[in-house]
């Protein structure tokens, strides 16, 4: 698969975005100028400003960028169980094993629930609820149990699976 060869202007983008974030991480919002953001991207703060209205637009854009909900829902779809129990805990150890490898996530999250109330949880629920709705009803209205190991074209795990029974 090629890699996608991103802009100066794109490059420039994703360089802002990874200095605020390693600042909001160490500092918190609040304690992060956008001057801050600027010299460690090593940028004129008139280039921030080309990117982004403001630092609260930085934070919306990261909150959503990161989430580790771009990681967990293909582990969902992938989950395996026989049974409601087994798929459950499959998929909660999948969820726990991904979120410990992103400490900064979590700790972004609470910059969010602390500093803004919760403010962009809104934000970040209208953003990833389209995806995981398809696949959460895909599974609740797919066909009777066909009894077998969840097969990579079923809708969802065995327990839910609509392919045919043989």
């Amino acid at each position: 698969m090629a890699e996608e060869i991103l802009s100066k202007g794109e490059l420039t983008h994703q360089a802002i975005l990874q200095a605020a974030y390693e600042l909001f991480l160490e500092k918190g919002y609040a304690a992060t100028s956008v001057r801050e953001i600027a010299e460690r991207t090593g940028l004129a703060l008139g280039g921030i400003y080309n990117h982004f209205p403001n630092k609260e637009a930085i934070f919306s854009e990261l909150i959503i960028e990161r989430h580790p909900f771009h990681q967990i829902l293909p582990l969902l779809q992938n989950a395996l169980g026989e049974t409601v129990e087994e798929f459950v805990r499959n998929s909660a150890r999948s969820m726990v094993t991904e979120l410990g490898q992103r400490p900064d996530f979590i700790k972004f999250l609470f910059v969010e629930l602390v500093e803004f109330n919760g403010r962009d949880l809104p934000k970040m629920i209208e953003a990833i609820y389209p995806r995981s709705f398809r696949w959460s009803n895909a599974s609740r209205t797919a066909g009777a149990n066909c009894g077998r190991s969840h097969p990579s074209f079923c809708s969802g795990p065995s327990w839910v699976c609509s392919c045919p029974s043989t």
